[in-house]
């Protein structure tokens, strides 16, 4: 990992450290620390979250100060980010599609341990990766960009790309429509229900843009309400296992010979792994918020572990109310709203049925609001600067529009490729061939957009004739160098003074 190597790289032979006197990153955004790395420059800078200052490549979108958005985010608000991302329909309807994947109860308990320890690893990586950039929200494209700084820039427009074309939750905006149209006592057209599934992310964008802080407080309340249902759900599951549900005779039947029909098809327990990881996608939401959070790292690494465990535990819960109340063989079948036939199972068709499935539709709104506050962090990144068996040879079992999905199954590799070819075609225009073409180069130049801390990193074509000067003028990151008076001379063409400026760090005098 590129990350692994900094700190040899600081200290490292052909690390060279320029100093420019006693270093204070929050007089200036001019006065850095740099460390050069043959044609790598890293930058010292300090943001206003608590963190102490860190290095960055000098390419990468500049350290606010002050965050635009704030500091609401404290250690209750980062619990409730990850579990509003975690939590959303996955665990109201991913355990029947494991179910199907795996072929047997006591398998498919095995893969939720798994998926729970896949989810701590990550966490701890991100952990990691935070703690080199306590000073930056954004996430995944900090990272991808700072351990890829060459080629210059590539990365953060990689990433921008695939985030205009893939970032949505279309799949928890069509569960939630799916729940309402339940509640409604009618079974939606496909139209009908795509168009309730668009009403309520654009309900949702519109909650998340109107105040940043109210949008926090929706987030941690409907948190809330979320582990309220899932505690919920998992003893009244308990009260059902425990034989106290009179029209559920044998609760424990689906726990009997709990591995009988385990299934030995790789592309269904692949894909079986896969919807558990989907329903414990959410870990990392909180680093989406870095700069938003004071003294970020000590509260991540509490919290966000908090908010993994206890979902774990509810989804173990869960799963096992789930199979105390619902035969084996209906459960299968129950793919999208498994959660509605448990609540169907234990409390009939009555006002508690409809209570409840309000409340999973509920869960789907606050996934909604979840990803779109740590997405939106991206996106504000990115405008400032899986598991995949891949398996071509082997369709799923009844050909190669038999799999989970209703369209070939292979899709999604060849839209994944198709997007890095993408990428690169887009990049080597943009940076390597217009600029060979046009004579001029790429710069990056730092702006300030607002008055409160808010910083861009914007990239100008610099003629050919005007690089020498343009570089003499402007550091690695894109700051104007601050020059220093050393002294004066007379004109030859008149008695004015001619002020003298210096570049502290080259010597070059103007």
């Amino acid at each position: 990992m590129v990350f692994s190597k900094l700190s040899s790289r600081f200290g490292g032979p052909n690390a060279t450290i320029h100093e420019r006197g006693p270093v204070d990153v929050e007089a200036s955004d001019f006065e850095h620390s740099i460390i050069r790395d043959g044609d790598l420059a890293y930058t010292l800078a300090k943001g206003g979250n608590g963190s102490k200052p860190a290095y960055q490549e000098a390419v990468g979108a500049p350290v606010e100060k002050h965050s635009p958005l704030g500091y609401h985010v404290g250690w209750i608000t980062v619990i409730f980010l990850n579990v509003n991302q975690m939590i959303g329909t996955g665990i109201f309807s991913t355990p029947a599609s494991v179910l199907n994947g795996t072929g047997s109860v006591g398998l498919a308990f095995l893969y939720w341990t798994i998926g729970f320890l896949m989810a701590l690893a990550g966490l701890s990586v991100y952990l990691e990766l935070a703690s080199y950039f306590p000073n930056r929200s954004g996430a995944e494209v900090v990272y991808l960009e700072q351990a890829y700084p060459r080629p210059k820039h590539f990365f953060p427009i990689a990433f921008a790309v695939q985030s205009v074309l893939l970032s949505f939750s279309s799949s928890n905006a069509i569960v939630l429509s799916r729940y309402l149209w339940r509640i409604a006592g009618k079974t939606p057209s496909a139209w009908e229900l795509k168009g309730v599934a668009i009403a309520a992310y654009t309900f949702a964008v519109i909650c998340v843009v109107a105040h940043n802080k109210y949008s926090l407080w929706a987030t941690n309340i409907i948190g809330a309400i979320k582990i309220i249902t899932l505690i919920f759900i998992s003893i009244t599951g308990l009260v059902v296992l425990g034989g106290h549900v009179d029209h559920i005779p044998d609760p424990n039947a689906n726990f009997r010979n709990s591995f009988e029909g385990t299934t030995d098809n790789g592309n269904d327990l692949a894909t079986a792994l896969v919807n558990i990881i989907f329903s414990y996608t959410g870990y990392s939401n909180a680093f989406n918020v870095v700069n938003e959070i004071k003294n970020p790292i000590p509260v991540l690494k509490r919290h966000a572990t908090i908010s993994v465990v206890v979902v774990a535990v509810l989804y173990m819960f869960c799963n096992v109310a789930y199979f105390a109340a619902v035969p084996k063989a209906e459960f299968k079948t129950a793919k999208e709203i498994a959660a509605a036939v448990f609540f169907t199972k234990v409390f009939g068709t009555g006002p508690a049925e409809q209570a409840l499935n309000f409340l999973v539709l509920l869960s789907a709104f606050g996934n909604l609001l979840g990803v779109l506050i740590g997405s939106s962090r991206v996106i504000h990144e990115i405008g400032r600067y899986v598991y995949i068996l891949i398996m071509p040879w082997w369709p799923p079992k009844g050909g190669p529009y038999a799999g989970s999905v209703s369209f070939w199954y292979a899709t999604y590799c060849v839209v994944g490729i198709a997007i890095l070819i993408i990428c690169f075609l887009y990049y080597t225009v943009w940076m390597w061939l217009l600029p060979k073409w046009r004579g001029y180069r790429i710069r990056p130049e730092i702006l300030d957009v607002t008055d409160n801390g808010a910083n861009t990193h914007r990239l100008v074509q610099v003629p050919l004739s005007e690089l020498a000067q343009w570089d003499a003028e402007h550091d690695d990151a894109g700051n104007l160098r601050r020059r220093a008076v050393v002294g004066s001379q007379s004109s030859s063409k008149g008695d004015g003074g001619v002020a003298v400026v210096e570049d502290p760090a080259t010597g070059q005098k103007y």
